[in-house]
């Protein structure tokens, strides 16, 4: 990942977390592939890039709140508070977890409609056996 090395370890970020969750379903779009879904990242989710990281990225203008950057080649988004002062971005450990969870919720929805064809499958098979019986019984009589 480009932006490793600008994890500012220690540094402090919390207005430009704080600003990315307020401003979430603007910046989702940009910040997520659209394969995922994160409703609205915890400060977990978030972490602090370097404000000097600015200077090698390319911007792209998302909110009034927010300036966000990526860099050359990379999909990965960061956004910066008025002034650069604070810069944050999604760990990519939320997308890999929110695609884990999508993936799950996949599983259980094609489990689900398999089990409920089989009930109707089920059902049909006997509805088919008790009219074989009734048409054998009437022909019998």
């Amino acid at each position: 990942m480009a932006m490793n090395a600008g994890v500012s370890i220690g540094s402090r970020c919390s207005l430009a977390i704080e600003q990315i969750r307020e401003d979430w379903f603007t910046l989702k779009d940009r910040m997520v592939p659209p394969d995922v879904r994160i409703t609205r990242p915890g400060a977990r989710d978030l972490y602090c890039v370097s404000p000097s990281y600015v200077r090698n990225a390319v911007q792209r203008p998302i909110t009034s709140q927010m300036t966000c950057f990526t860099f050359e080649g990379s999909d990965e988004i960061f956004c910066c508070t008025a002034g650069f002062t604070e810069c944050a971005a999604l760990n990519p450990a939320a997308i890999n977890e929110a695609r884990a969870r999508e993936e799950k919720r996949a599983e259980r929805r094609a489990a689900r409609k398999a089990k409920k064809e089989a009930q109707q499958a089920e059902r049909k098979a006997k509805k088919d056996a008790e009219q074989a019986a009734k048409e054998d019984a009437s022909s019998n009589s």
